[in-house]
């Protein structure tokens, strides 16, 4: 993350850049989340050398998990996949409602860092 923002930022560029970090498919798995937390505090850090903001949506996906116990599956926020023994198997990727709540937390950074608030 270092070599491609500092890459960017070499190019002259000095408009905003968001960085994404990572949500947790499952926030009651305690060693996932925590190395997802881990990886997020990295990229914060690079993020922060060049001047880059991060988009929170792992907090976002932690927030939209509470009624549901942490699974992000649950709340629908993944991509559902087919199992006759469970109705509740996602894979890793956002649903279109967790592409929803992304887009939200990415705009809403971007309005917050042209100065414009929350």
């Amino acid at each position: 993350m270092e070599t491609i923002l500092t890459d960017l930022r070499a190019t002259g560029f000095t408009g905003i850049i968001i960085v994404v970090n990572y949500y947790s498919t499952d926030y009651s798995d305690l060693t996932q989340t925590g190395i997802i937390a881990a990886l997020n505090q990295a990229l914060t850090a690079a993020a922060g050398q060049s001047g880059a903001v991060i988009a929170d949506v792992f907090s976002a996906f932690q927030s939209a998990t509470g009624p549901v116990g942490g699974k992000t599956c649950n709340a629908g926020l993944l991509n559902g996949t087919f199992s006759p023994t469970n109705q509740f198997t996602c894979d890793i990727h956002p649903s279109q409602s967790g592409q929803m709540l992304i887009g939200k937390v990415v705009a809403q950074k971007f309005v917050a860092a042209k100065g414009g608030g929350q």
